[in-house]
């Protein structure tokens, strides 16, 4: 009987640790709004194209944003880009500290892997930036896994900051690999 009483209790304290998150997110989601409009910050998608502006000048590659704001309430966009080194990585993610910190008054939340550098977190509340090694990046798919979002420009070329479906990214066949295709195509005829 101890035992048993003791699981309903459990179950009680996973009850208010859920109603506790969600509690935590709609809150988030008002102190974001509220930060932003008393720092006069820009709104989440210049702020999320700024990121991806300066992983693009820091040599980063393959940056892409996420809008997610029609499949969650914990955060509007994901900033995606991979860099080719542990040195860039920590370059690029001390870029957009200071740049959101020092020139818009945007403090970062919480960081994550910056000591391990193969796939850092930047959570800004509605802006998430995620700086991956390629190999990494791949492993955990992002953009698949987050693939009922769409995919934003990484400039504003519309005055409704229009947005398209994802893409998954997939690897291109390499020349070597077409060619070899190709020959194999060829030879087939010839025997037929």
């Amino acid at each position: 009987m101890g035992s048993s009483r003791n699981n309903l209790g459990e179950l009680g304290n996973e009850r208010d640790i859920r109603r506790n998150t969600i509690s935590t997110f709609v809150c988030k989601d008002e102190v974001v709004k509220e930060t932003q409009s008393k720092n006069n910050l820009p709104t989440s998608l210049e702020r999320a194209r700024l990121a991806a502006r300066l992983i693009v000048d820091n040599k980063g590659e393959d940056v892409r944003i996420l809008d997610l704001r029609e499949i969650t309430q914990a955060f509007d966009f994901f900033v995606i880009g991979s860099g080719t080194s542990r040195r860039q990585l920590h370059s690029i993610s001390d870029e957009i500290d200071d740049v959101f910190e020092k020139e818009m008054g945007d403090k970062r939340r919480s960081v994550a892997g910056y000591q391990e550098s193969r796939w850092v977190v930047l959570d800004y509340g509605d802006v998430v930036v995620h700086l991956f090694e390629p190999e990494t990046r791949e492993f955990y798919a992002l953009e698949d896994l987050w693939g009922k979002g769409k995919e934003v420009d990484l400039d504003d070329h519309s005055s409704d900051g229009e947005t398209r479906k994802a893409v998954p990214v997939v690897e291109t066949e390499t020349e070597h690999l077409k060619e070899r295709k190709s020959s194999n195509t060829e030879e087939e005829k010839g025997t037929l």
